[in-house]
């Protein structure tokens, strides 16, 4: 289970707090959040600080996304660790 709360944005970023568990069941949903505030605005950052558990397609997801410039902010030890991990 997940869920994705779209922030106000501010300054020209757009926030999206991410919740719950980022598996290859619910990457679908954060890849189409993303993607639709990405074609409205250049900047994203993605709040993980409600991210209980990563499995390896989220990580390949949220690395993707940060290639593409989006901010992570709030990662947990647990979620840094898997994001550093390659």
């Amino acid at each position: 289970m997940m869920r994705v709360t779209r922030i106000a944005a501010g300054e020209g970023v757009e926030t999206l707090r991410v919740e719950g568990r980022l598996t290859h069941e619910t990457v679908e949903e954060l890849r189409m959040a993303c993607e639709a505030v990405l074609t409205e605005q250049r900047s994203l950052q993605l709040d993980l600080s409600g991210l209980q558990f990563v499995d390896p397609t989220g990580v390949a997801l949220l690395h993707s996304l940060e290639r593409r410039g989006t901010r992570l902010e709030g990662c947990s030890g647990f979620i840094n660790e898997l994001l550093r991990a390659r």
